[in-house]
C-alpha cells in the first residue's frame, strides 16, 4: 500500500536508476535529471533541478549539479564535482569547498558572501585552524563578527598571520 504516487520498498537496499541510453554524451551534458515543477497560475514550470553532469568522457567522470530559481531563470547554484569538491557559484570547484562571490551579483539578494551564525544570536563566528596555505590565516584563533564589529581572538600564545597571493609571504603578523 503506497504512501505516495511513487513508493519504492525493499527488504534490502532500495535503489532508483535513471539510465541514459545514448552511446555518446559530451562533456558538460546532463544525463540524469530530477525536476521539480509547479503549476502556479502566475509562473508555472520547473524551478528546481538536480542532475548528473558528464565531466570527462574519457573515463565517465561525473558531477552532480543543483539548479534553483524561477521557471524563467533557473541557474546552477551548487556543483559537487567528480572528486567531491563542492562549488557554490562555480561549476569548476578548485577546493573541497569553493565559494565564488567575486561579484556582487553572485551574492543574490544578500550582501554577504558567507555567514556562519551561532544559535539565535546575532554573532557570527569562523573558527580558524592551525595552518593554511595561500590566501590564508594561520592560527589557531576565532574570527567573530557581532554588533557590526569584527574581532579576531587568538586562542593561545601563537601569533595569527595573514597571507595573500600565490606565494606564501607573510603580510601581517599579530
Amino acid at each position: 500500500s503506497p504512501d505516495q504516487l511513487l513508493h519504492l520498498s525493499s527488504t534490502g537496499t532500495c535503489k532508483l536508476r535513471l539510465e541514459d541510453k545514448r552511446t555518446s554524451i559530451s562533456n558538460t551534458s546532463q544525463y540524469g535529471v530530477i525536476q521539480f515543477e509547479q503549476r502556479d497560475s502566475n509562473t508555472p514550470g520547473v524551478s528546481i533541478e538536480i542532475a548528473a553532469v558528464m565531466e570527462d568522457t574519457t573515463n565517465g567522470a561525473s558531477g552532480l549539479q543543483f539548479k534553483t530559481g524561477t521557471p524563467s531563470t533557473i541557474d546552477e547554484r551548487v556543483r559537487i564535482d567528480r572528486s567531491g569538491n563542492v562549488g557554490i557559484g562555480t561549476t569548476s570547484p578548485a577546493a573541497l569547498l569553493n565559494l565564488n562571490v567575486d561579484t556582487e551579483s553572485n551574492l543574490g539578494s544578500g550582501s554577504e558572501g558567507i555567514r556562519l551564525t551561532s544559535g539565535s544570536s546575532n554573532a557570527q563566528f569562523v573558527k580558524l585552524g592551525s595552518s593554511y596555505s595561500n590566501n590564508s590565516v594561520t592560527g589557531p584563533g576565532t574570527l567573530v563578527y557581532s554588533s557590526n564589529k569584527l574581532s579576531l581572538r587568538c586562542d593561545n600564545d601563537n601569533p595569527i598571520t595573514f597571507h595573500t597571493g600565490s606565494t606564501v609571504a607573510e603580510r601581517v603578523r599579530i
